[in-house]
């Protein structure tokens, strides 16, 4: 997250890992928060550990403060040169 935050000029504010659900889809889980949520971009980032039974989903979730700031630094990655 800190070498991105440098790409986009920006400082993440994190927290500690929270399991938000186990053996729920994650589309459950986004709907049960939907109510104090506006508007969220959630990243899932799957990963799977190769010959053992280990497999989790990583959620980004970033916050409508700021979502706006990075579809702005988004639009100049999108921009026709």
């Amino acid at each position: 997250m800190q070498a991105i935050g440098k790409q986009l000029n920006i400082d993440f504010s994190h927290s500690h890992p929270v399991l938000l659900g186990q053996h729920v889809k994650i589309k459950d889980i986004i709907n049960a928060k939907r109510t104090t949520w506006k508007r969220t971009l959630a990243v899932e980032i799957v990963y799977e550990v190769e010959n053992y039974q280990i497999n989790c989903d990583l959620m980004l979730l970033f916050t409508e403060d700021s979502v706006a700031t990075l579809e702005n630094l988004l639009s100049f990655l999108a921009e026709d040169e």
